[in-house]
């Protein structure tokens, strides 16, 4: 699965690695123009060339963004090689810190989308918003902690059934955007088994006409 963020040029301020990396995931192909995947099989091994060239008129104005180029399982990394100049890997602690700000973002528009229903007592409404901004932590070690421990947690946070946090409000009490509610739910159950593989890629005139990149895969038949 392909998908990329942006860092803004300091002149604007619209556009945040964060927000277009959850923008491109639901819709890769509005940046990503075209894929290329050329297959090598020597003995057991199969080497994997991908190019990707992008839609330069579709970019925000930065100055450069992320690719995810792969969502291996947590602790099981796919060895590629980079075969473009100035396109380099994120560091481990960059993808942890990414997919952080990812379910930040996500959890700040859920929660800033809420419009509780007359009736629904101040007690009631701060017993509520308490117990989300409790569960803000624990949300945030999701995408850092193996994924025994991230599987559980996202179990105890969630209803897989809803597809949404457990503790939000009920119909009667409150209306809130089920759209962020259940990307919330879908971005954290990726990164509580997957890891997101980022490499960052100048953008604006910098541009590569098309990023290429090689991983090796070894068979065990």
């Amino acid at each position: 699965m392909l998908t990329v963020a942006s860092n803004p040029a300091s002149k604007s301020g619209t556009w945040s690695p964060e927000d277009t990396l959850l923008r491109i995931m639901r819709d890769p192909t509005s940046i990503v123009e075209s894929v290329h995947e050329e297959c090598r099989i020597d003995d057991w091994n199969i080497d994997v060339t991908t190019q990707i060239r992008f839609n330069k008129a579709q970019l925000p104005d930065t100055e450069w963004f992320y690719l995810n180029v792969e969502n291996p399982d947590k602790g099981d990394l796919q060895a590629y090689n980079i075969l473009t100049p100035e396109v380099s890997p994120a560091t481990h602690e960059e993808h942890i810190r990414a997919a952080q700000r990812c379910i930040a973002t996500r959890y700040a528009s859920l929660i800033r989308s809420f419009r509780f229903k007359n009736g629904v007592s101040v007690h009631r409404k701060n017993e509520i918003l308490k117990k989300l901004v409790g569960i803000a932590p624990q949300l945030n070690e999701i995408p850092k902690n193996n994924p025994l421990e991230a599987v559980r947690t996202f179990h105890k946070l969630f209803d897989k059934d809803r597809k949404r946090l457990k503790d939000l409000p009920e119909e009667h009490e409150a209306e809130f955007s089920s759209e962020n509610a259940e990307g919330l739910f879908r971005f954290c159950k990726l990164v509580a088994r997957k890891y997101l593989s980022l490499v960052r890629i100048p953008s604006g005139s910098r541009l590569p006409n098309v990023v290429e990149f090689r991983s090796k895969k070894t068979s065990t038949s």
